[in-house]
């Protein structure tokens, strides 16, 4: 009996060590991504996000109230865009203001995957959703527009951001979030449904009724042609 008792405890060491070990180089991973960036992001107080911007944004991450959980450098290997882990969409609003981030510097293409992981996971613990939505519409960038959802909204729409209805936001932020990158202005088609997946998110979280969801959804995209000096390829 006392030999299996002490085998028990030889094993359970061995295994509480190596599990010991495996954060340990999880967050010596995580910490070494880190310390590969010209910086960190600042956050600041934020400036106050338009009511539109924001409420089409949480609908397209999946719920009702924005939220960013903290998330802890072990989970690295296995955090993904869209996690249960972190209600309405915390983790993807992380990833995409880090990804927009990272385009400020001149990095190595390899290994930003990790990187803009890392970076992700650090946002979550240092800023608020407020914080990470203001961050990323200010420096988004959509083809044929200046960094911002307020350039593009001038560029795609010949509009302030502030005067556009529900489904030119989704526009916005549909080929911004979505799974491909696209000339919008050029390709209405990839558009259209980048916008319509976007205002049926609406729909399913209650942000619109079931009529004016597929009334917006057949509508066209109203986008502004393209420019005669950038013609579509």
């Amino acid at each position: 009996m006392r030999r299996w008792f002490r085998w028990l405890l030889v094993v359970g060491g061995v295994a509480m060590g190596a599990v010991g070990l495996l954060f340990a180089s999880l967050e010596a991973f995580y910490r070494y991504q880190l310390a590969q960036l010209p910086e960190l992001p600042r956050m600041g107080d934020a400036p106050v996000s338009l009511p539109l911007v924001t409420r089409v944004m949480t609908a397209h991450l999946g719920g009702t109230a924005l939220q960013v959980q903290p998330v802890l450098p072990w989970s690295l290997p296995v955090t993904r865009r869209r996690n249960a882990q972190l209600p309405d969409g915390g983790f993807t609003l992380a990833y995409a203001a880090a990804g927009e981030w990272l385009r400020r510097f001149d990095l190595p293409a390899q290994p930003t995957h990790w990187r803009r992981q890392a970076l992700a996971v650090w946002l979550t613990r240092h800023a608020s959703a407020e914080q990470l939505l203001a961050q990323w519409s200010s420096t988004v960038k959509l083809p044929r527009a200046a960094p911002g959802l307020g350039n593009a909204s001038l560029s795609y729409f010949g509009r302030p951001l502030e005067t556009l209805e529900v489904s030119e936001v989704a526009v916005l932020i549909g080929s911004a979030l979505g799974p491909i990158s696209f000339d919008a202005l050029c390709r209405h088609d990839l558009a259209m449904k980048a916008r319509n997946r976007v205002l049926h998110s609406l729909q399913r979280t209650g942000g619109l009724g079931d009529e004016e969801a597929t009334r917006l959804m057949g509508q066209p995209v109203g986008l502004a042609p393209a420019s005669p000096d950038e013609p579509c390829r």
